[in-house]
Order: structure tokens, then C-alpha cells, then sequence
């Protein structure tokens, strides 16, 4: 949420455009994660290189070869058994093949490409607590489902199960309507189904209970029966925390108690036992109630219309049972044909307005064609519901591949790299191996209660990361590889305390809700927080006493903040959530958007920027505050081929079919080409057009960047377990570095001579630095420090006997900065804050008082000194600076190229770069004065400075952009770079 009302950052990448994709990778826990700035590349799965054989693995294809195929086609036909055994007094039997939202493949708003099914969905209301409870319903097109929210809708705690002595299940009608018939459980021995990580238990007091182990909850049902449906009773936590529900004798919902106690009531309409409106506890007072969301049907059983807290509705029309048209809460309206009129029928085109994501669908047996918004062609190939193959409109063939659970065991881009992943019986991920070899692993139970929670994972850096539970299931202890431990206790299914590797202990207190109340640690330090009855975080005290209030809509949305340091933040919204307007006591901003929550305008003091997308929402053009535009062309997936910049400079891409960037064309005609590995990581740049040296970058299985070589320059990198570099080596100098166990550094030594020592209190705070410049121990220097409990540096004392002070207000801000020796203060500044952190003014004792000046966006605009005088940051509509309040002394170009400054003119090659600067015009009656001109290397940094005296500056650099050398004459300054 942009609560600063920056500037708009343009940012494009493959990622944002259209519709994300649906083929989500499991999930792996990683305890860490890595970014390598290395010149850019679009990140897609890939891989030739094949992962090291596991010996336990080739055991097991071993032994499965003998009869493993007999093993997959009995699971498989006990499966097919259970699915034709789903009990129809489930009455969501026409779901009984339909895979969950999450697994299946799905384009437009969205039509399932297997099936043909059109579903909708959406979260009515939420409530927080030890379990979240959200009201969410969906609708399916296929559903002959007649339930409390109408025709073929199923809201998430519509469950129930149906026993058949007789046939031998139990099927389950889960929380989003799809039914699955589980093997009858006994009180001695639960039923368990892979492809849904759901166990099935009959309890000792008769009743079922379902656990769902990825959500890791429990879902219990009423002994008694409904229409010969047991309904679901509650849905608790590990620590026995949860939602409660209770029925009218016709089965009826009658109300819901939350996870904190809250009570909704729920109306009906007594005739046809359709949901009317759901009421909570009004946010302020607890004599009142207010109306969560409320529903509208037609004579026929359809929901029409939905209201939420706010007021905001969102309508459907139909033909017959099938949605014809669903409005959004903000407007925008979406349209469905089908390809018959009756429950069932396949979706073959939708679309929104104004034509976004017109999707057309043609259905062959195992092959769906689409036709998108703008006739490109996407091939699905499926079976059992699960797409196996898709060929993207330029001819690219990503694969996917399933085991009999449904469970992914390979994803293979279109270069032919896969990235693959195993399971345990549980369906538990327990190793992901990507294209290049490195991998994550990790170590589960193999039974009990804990079996879906990792004890151990290794990652791909070597090290292994360890988990401890309590018996209910609480995580108490985690433990780095390099043996931190961090350990958590509960009370009432709560954390109560945490305690760091360094002995900190956090301790933490909640109220009857379950709202954290107070967070306090050892150090003294107390933070308060406090609650609306709807468990919405009304303040916040921090441990100095300021304070910061909020203010919420009916539907939980933000909208007033007081914060800490006074600013008046206010917030409004649309619909569907998109921040419309945000305003505080120095700045208002307006945002406008279209179709799926897509910005199309933003609007402050300096003026409006607009963007604008194509009918599949990828974004085309920026134009900014002075109308000046930045477009994208794309190729027919959506990847970027070429881009115009604001100073109507073109650079072109071409891509492989993984759509990486393999050549960029310059504006100037120049070429880079990009190499790269199995996992789409760059290992080379080379530049063909320009002769220069080509730059190459080797990983390591992590990923983590080893080496990077340009030229005669290589730089090495070696890692701890931890992922932090202990050595580098850049030719021929090397850094060695050392931390603690939490990986705060300790020492770094240069083979250069440096020898730079940390020493840390018992919270991990530095506390002492000693740095050595030689062999010899000369040039030593060494400071010590000093913190208060929040960790803020108080005191440093440096050599030769001065004590550097520092104070700071009650939200963290330097308020006073002095400096004494011989217990006399030398020199004293003092700093004046405003809201939104803007420094106002710097009194130093010796040169008097500076005062700043700000642009409502937080821009600093202008300086004025004790001596009078003013320095002006003056910015025009786009940013661009002036030193004169008038804005007359600088002229720029497009795109922010600075043109003249005074009497200085500028000049610029093809791509942008600075190429002479000099006094005069340039013109045939004013020459060049004081002429420099700059030469550039092909990968953008500055090679030469040729001076006015024509003596010339030279410079080199790394594979990673940093200076290794500056030449003039016969003198060479080199760098040695740490990190």
C-alpha cells in the first residue's frame, strides 16, 4: 500500500503480464533466499544438467520396477472405486471428478481448459483469530448443487460427510462443494487419501473428524444426521482452537462462534433455508451487531446479488442455472457463453469489458484450443483433468508431469529443463531438485500427529536448518545450521515467549480475544496494542510511548491513521479494494484503476501519469506528467520485444523459446548477447558489435554467484552454510571473513593488510571494532560502543579520547548528536523533525541553523543557511532538478537528460550516454570551452575522461560493474572491494 504517496515506479517484467500463471510449484519451507543483481534475465524453470544420482532413489525405481506398476494400478483403481462410490446424499455428486481451483488450469475469468467448467468465487468477509474464518463461496457451472447460498453455490463451511455402512465409505463434501469418498474409517484405524492429504477418523464419541494436513486443521461433524448429513460441527487448530457452528433441527445454520469467541448470527429464509444475511459484533459497541453480507435470489433459487458491510454489491445474471453476466463490486462486468443451456455445459467464450481477456474455447478430446483477446493460439493438452502440456503461442511446449495423487513430479520450460520433485506417503514435498543439480531437502515424521511438520531441511548451500515440537504440534525451537537456536512456549495455544540465540527473551500477552495486548522483552522494553471487537489493531504503543491510532471501514480496510509522529493519513477506496485516494498533512494523491485491479492513473501536485494496457491487461505505455510516453511492444505470449523510452529511444530484444533475453539491440545499433545456464541464471555477456572482453558468471548448486570474470579480472566467491560469504577473492587479493552463529560478522581479514575485528555484547550489538592497516600493527584504530535497550547507538567512543553522543526521540529519529573530549563538548547538532520524517531543520554550535524545505511529495526542495544564503533542489512535473527557484538556469531533454546547466551544455550518444560537456553553444560563432568528452565501455560504464587539457582518465572494472582502477598519467589508484 503506497501510504507514502511516492512517485509511480515503472516496473515491467514477464511476471506481471496477464493473468499469473496457474501451475503453482509446490511448496518447500526455505528458511532463506537469494537474489544475484546480475544483468537481467527473465527467471524461468530449466535443465539439461541431470540431478546426482540418490542411491536411495535408484534402491527404490529398483524395486518399484518390479512391481511397482502393479502397485500404481491397484492405488489407481482404488481410487477410480472411491470416486464411483461418492454417496449421492452428499448432493454435490456432479463435482465428484472436478479437480480443486488450486491444481486445475484455468484461462479467462476463469473457465477450467479441461473440462469446460466456469467458476467463480469470493471472499464475502474475514474475521482474524487462532483460526482465521473466512467466508468465501464459489459457484461452478457444472454444479446441480441446491444449497444454502443457492443454485451451484458452496460457501467453505457448507461441509458435511455421509457414513455407508453398506458400500464401506465415507464421503466428504469438502469446503469448496467437490465431494471425495474416503475407505470407511474404525476407531482403530483412520483412512488416509494421498491426492488430498486428508485423514479420516471415527472418534471415540462416534463422531468423524477429517484432518486436513496441509492446512493442518481439523474438521469435526455433528453425531447427528440432517437429511442423512452429518454437518460440520468445528474447525480446530492443533491446540484445540477453532470455529464452532450450530444448526436449527431442520440443519439449518443457526450461528458461528469464531476462534475468539465472537458470535455471528445467521437469517434465513424459513421456506427455502437460503442464507439472507450474516451478522457480527459491531466494532465499537457491544450492544449492537452489524450485517457482514447479505443475499438477494430470484424465484428460481439463483443468488442475484451480494451485498458486503460496505455496501459494495456484486449481481449475477442467468439463463436458466448457468451465470450469463457477474458484475464486480467496482463496475466492471464479465460475460459467459456456453456451448449448451443446462447445468453442465461446457464455458466456450468469456470476456469483461471493454473486450480484456476475450477468450474463445474449442474442445477436442484431451486438446482445449484458446483464442485470446488478441487471436493468439494456446494449445492445452490434458488428461484426468490435469493439463500435461501447453504450447504457448510461440510454438514453446511447457510440460508438466503427475503422479496417480495428482502430485507434480516434473516441470520442463520449453528449452527441455525440468525441475523435479519427490514426496513421502504423505504427500509431503520432500526434495526439489532444480535443473542445475542444487536441491532442498527435507526430513517428516513418518507417523503421528507431526508428520506433516519438517524436523530438518537441508538446502542446497549444505546446510540443514532443525525444527522441535511440542506434542500438540507447536513449533518450540528452530536451530541454524551453525547451531542458533531460537525457542518459542505457548500458553493456551499461544506464544508466550521467544527466546533468541543470544538469550533475549520476548514475552507476549493477549487478551480474551487472542490479541496480542503487550509484546515486552528482558531488555525493559514493553510495546502495547490494542483492539476493535472485530479484532482489528486500533493502536499501537511503542516501548517509548508514542502512539499510532487507526481507523478501519466496515469491511476492515484502513482508512485514518494518526501516526506516531502526528501525520493525519487518510484512505479511501473503490470496490474491490484498490486504494483510490490517499491524503495527509502534506500531500494528496488519487490513484484510478481498471478492469482486474490494473492502475491506469495516478494524480498529485506535479501532475497525472497515466498506463495503459492491452486487452489482456499487459501493460503498453506510460505516459508521464509532461506527456512524454513509454511503450512496450510484445511478442504473442506477452514478453517484451522491444521498448521505447521518454527520449524516443528504442531497444530491442530477442528471446530464446524459453523467452530469455538472448540479444539486445541498442539504440545506437550496438549488440549484447546473454548466455545462460540450465536454471536461466546469465553466465555470459558478450558484446559482438563493440570487440569488448565478453563478461562470464559461474554458481554455485545454491545458486549463489562463485565467480564472475571480465577481461584479465576474476572475482571468487566461497560460502558457510548459512549462504554469507567467508571468502573472496579478487585477483589475487583475498577476503576472508568470520561470524557468529546468528551470522553477524566477527572478523575480515585482507591479504591487502586490513584486519578488521568486531566484538558484540550479549544482545549481538556491536560493542567494540578494532581495524589494523598493516603487518606491522601500524595505522590501528579501534572504537567502542554503547546502546540503549532498543539497540539505538548511544555512545561511541573513538581514539585520542572523543566520545561521540547520540539521543533520539520517542519514534527512533537523531534528535542530538554531540562530540566531547576531555569531558567537554567540542561540537553539538541538534535535529528538528516534521511529519512523514521530513528533517526540518539541523542546529550545528558552531555554524548556526539550517532550515529545509520540502514538495509535498517529500522531495527536498530548498536549504537555507545560517548565513543566509539558499540552496534550491527545485523539481520540475517529472523530476528533473534546478539550482534556481525560477527553473531557468537548466534545461533538459527527454527522458531526464540534463541539456544545459548554466553555461554548460551537454551532449549524448545514441543510448543515452553522457559524450561531451563543455562551456558555450557548440555553434559555429560560440566553440567548445573547456570541452570534456566521456568514452564508454559496451557495458555502460565509463571508460575514459578525455580533459580540457586533453589529457586523458582511464578506469576498469570487474564482471560485477565495480572500479578496479583509475589511471592518470603515471599515476594508478586501485580499489580492493569488500562484498
Amino acid at each position: 500500500m503506497p501510504f507514502s504517496g511516492g512517485g509511480a515506479h515503472l516496473h515491467l517484467d514477464c511476471n506481471d503480464v496477464g493473468i499469473p500463471s496457474v501451475h503453482k510449484v509446490p511448496g518447500m519451507f526455505l528458511p532463506t533466499g537469494v537474489i544475484n543483481p546480475i544483468p537481467p534475465a527473465r527467471q524461468i524453470l530449466t535443465s539439461p544438467v541431470p540431478v546426482p544420482l540418490n542411491p536411495m532413489a535408484a534402491l527404490a525405481r529398483k524395486c518399484t520396477g518390479a512391481f511397482g506398476r502393479f502397485y500404481k494400478k491397484k492405488t489407481r483403481k482404488l481410487a477410480d472405486r472411491l470416486h464411483s462410490k461418492v454417496n449421492r446424499t452428499i448432493k454435490s455428486e456432479s463435482l465428484k471428478n472436478m479437480l480443486h481451483k488450486a491444481i486445475c488450469t484455468v484461462t479467462g475469468h476463469p473457465v477450467d481448459v479441461a473440462s469446460g467448467t466456469f467458476f467463480t468465487d469470493e471472499e464475502d468477509f474475514w474475521l482474524d483469530g487462532p483460526v482465521p474464518l473466512s467466508w468465501e463461496r464459489t459457484w461452478y457451472s457444472r454444479s446441480d448443487y441446491r444449497g444454502p447460498l443457492g443454485n451451484g453455490w458452496h460457501h467453505a463451511y457448507d461441509m458435511g460427510v455421509v457414513a455407508d455402512t453398506e458400500e464401506g465409505t465415507l464421503t466428504l463434501r469438502m469446503s469448496d462443494g467437490i465431494p471425495v469418498a474416503f475407505p470407511l474409517p474404525t476407531s482403530e484405524e483412520p483412512s488416509f487419501i494421498l491426492s488430498e492429504r486428508k485423514e479420516a477418523r471415527l472418534e471415540q464419541d462416534g463422531g468423524y473428524c477429517v484432518w486436513d494436513m496441509a492446512e493442518d486443521l481439523y474438521y469435526r461433524f455433528t453425531r447427528k444426521e440432517y437429511d442423512s448429513v452429518r454437518l460440520l460441527e468445528s474447525v480446530t487448530d492443533c491446540n484445540g482452537l477453532g470455529i464452532r457452528f450450530d444448526y436449527t433441527k431442520e440443519g439449518l445454520l443457526r450461528s458461528i462462534t469464531d476462534s475468539t469467541g465472537r458470535r455471528l448470527r445467521v437469517e434465513h429464509d424459513t421456506r427455502s433455508g437460503r442464507i439472507l444475511e450474516i451478522c457480527g459484533p459491531h466494532p465499537e459497541d457491544p450492544e449492537k451487531e452489524i450485517t457482514l453480507a447479505s443475499y438477494e435470489y430470484d424465484a428460481d433459487g439463483n443468488m442475484t446479488l451480494q451485498r458486503n458491510a460496505a455496501g459494495d454489491v456484486m449481481t449475477y445474471e442467468y439463463a436458466g442455472r448457468l451465470i450469463v453476466k457477474e458484475t464486480w463490486r467496482n463496475g466492471l462486468a464479465w460475460y459467459f457463453e456456453y456451448d449448451g443451456t443446462g447445468v453442465g455445459s461446457r464455458c466456450v467464450h468469456t470476456w469483461g469489458d471493454g473486450g480484456i481477456y476475450d477468450h474463445r474455447l474449442t474442445f477436442r478430446e484431451g486438446v482445449t484450443e484458446v483464442l485470446d483477446s488478441h487471436g493468439e493460439l494456446t494449445v492445452y493438452h490434458h488428461r484426468g483433468g490435469l493439463v500435461w502440456k501447453k504450447v504457448d503461442a510461440n510454438g514453446g511446449e511447457h510440460l508438466w508431469r503427475y503422479d496417480d495423487s495428482r502430485r507434480l513430479l516434473a516441470q520442463t520450460d520449453p528449452l527441455g529443463n525440468s525441475t523435479l520433485y519427490r514426496y513421502d506417503r504423505w504427500g509431503n514435498c520432500t526434495d526439489s531438485s532444480d535443473p542445475c543439480g542444487g536441491s532442498v531437502s527435507a526430513v517428516y515424521p513418518a507417523k503421528g500427529n507431526l508428520r506433516n511438520r519438517p524436523v530438518s531441511v537441508t538446502t542446497p548451500d549444505g546446510g540443514t536448518w532443525e525444527f522441535g515440537y511440542d506434542r500438540s504440534g507447536n513449533l518450540v525451537s528452530r536451530t541454524n545450521p551453525e547451531g542458533a537456536v531460537t525457542r518459542m512456549t505457548y500458553r493456551n495455544g499461544a506464544v508466550a515467549s521467544v527466546k533468541d540465540p543470544y538469550g533475549v527473551v520476548t514475552r507476549l500477552a493477549y487478551d480474551r480475544f487472542h490479541n496480542l495486548t503487550e509484546a515486552s522483552d528482558s531488555r525493559g522494553n514493553t510495546s502495547l496494542y490494542g483492539y476493535d471487537l472485530l479484532g482489528r489493531c486500533v493502536s499501537v504503543t511503542n516501548p517509548k510511548g508514542a502512539v499510532q491510532k487507526r481507523e478501519y471501514d466496515p469491511v476492515g480496510r484502513v482508512v485514518r491513521v494518526l501516526d506516531f509522529d502526528g501525520n493525519d493519513i487518510r484512505l479511501s477506496y473503490d470496490g474491490i479494494d484498490n486504494l483510490t485516494e490517499y491524503r495527509d498533512n502534506v500531500q494528496h494523491v488519487e490513484y484510478g484503476y481498471s478492469g482486474m485491479w490494473k492502475l491506469t492513473r495516478r494524480r498529485d501536485h506535479r501532475g497525472v501519469v497515466n498506463f495503459r494496457y492491452d486487452r489482456e491487461e499487459r501493460l503498453r505505455r506510460v505516459t508521464n506528467e509532461r506527456l512524454q510516453s513509454y511503450e512496450f511492444a510484445l511478442d504473442a505470449v506477452g514478453n517484451v520485444t522491444a521498448e521505447k523510452g521518454f527520449d524516443g529511444a528504442v531497444r530491442r530484444y530477442l528471446r530464446d523459446r524459453g523467452g530469455r533475453i538472448i540479444r539486445e539491440t541498442l539504440p545506437s545499433g550496438m549488440e549484447r548477447e546473454y548466455g545462460y545456464d540450465a536454471c536461466s541464471r546469465v553466465t555470459r555477456v558478450s558484446y559482438p558489435t563493440a570487440g569488448a572482453p565478453d563478461q562470464t558468471y559461474a554458481y554455485g548448486l545454491s545458486g549463489r554467484l562463485v565467480q564472475a570474470s571480465r577481461g584479465e579480472s576474476t572475482v571468487e566467491f566461497a560460502y558457510n552454510s548459512l549462504g554469507l560469504p567467508v571468502r573472496e577473492t579478487a585477483d589475487g587479493n583475498t577476503i576472508l571473513r568470520t561470524y557468529d552463529h546468528t551470522g553477524r560478522i566477527l572478523t575480515l581479514d585482507s591479504t591487502a593488510g586490513a584486519s578488521l575485528r568486531y566484538t558484540r555484547n550479549g544482545y549481538g550489538e556491536l560493542e567494540g571494532f578494532t581495524a589494523t592497516g598493516g603487518s606491522d600493527g601500524a595505522g590501528s584504530w579501534e572504537s567502542a560502543h554503547r546502546h540503549d535497550t532498543l539497540g539505538f547507538e548511544v555512545e561511541r567512543i573513538l581514539p585520542g579520547g572523543i566520545v561521540r553522543s547520540f539521543a533520539y526521540d520517542d519514534i527512533g529519529r537523531l534528535v542530538d548528536a554531540r562530540t566531547r573530549k576531555d569531558s567537554r563538548t567540542r561540537h553539538m547538532r541538534r535535529y528538528r523533525w516534521g511529519v512523514a520524517d521530513r528533517l526540518l531543520s539541523v542546529e550545528d554550535s558552531r555554524r548556526g541553523e539550517t532550515r529545509y524545505s520540502y514538495t509535498p511529495t517529500g522531495q527536498l526542495e530548498r536549504a537555507e543557511y545560517p548565513d543566509g544564503r539558499e540552496q534550491w533542489r527545485k523539481s520540475d512535473q517529472t523530476g528533473n532538478l534546478y539550482p534556481d527557484p525560477d527553473m531557468k538556469l537548466r534545461r533538459y531533454l527527454g527522458g531526464g537528460r540534463l541539456e544545459q546547466d548554466g553555461e554548460w551544455h551537454c551532449e549524448y550518444d545514441a543510448d543515452g550516454n553522457l559524450t561531451e560537456r563543455y562551456l558555450g553553444t557548440g555553434r559555429w560563432l560560440d566553440g567548445k570551452k573547456d570541452r570534456w568528452r566521456y568514452r564508454w565501455n559496451a557495458d555502460g560504464s565509463l571508460a575514459k575522461v578525455v580533459r580540457p587539457d586533453k589529457r586523458e582518465v582511464e578506469f576498469t572494472y570487474d564482471a560485477l560493474g565495480r572500479r578496479l582502477s583509475k589511471s592518470f598519467g603515471t599515476t594508478v589508484t586501485r580499489w580492493v572491494w569488500n562484498g
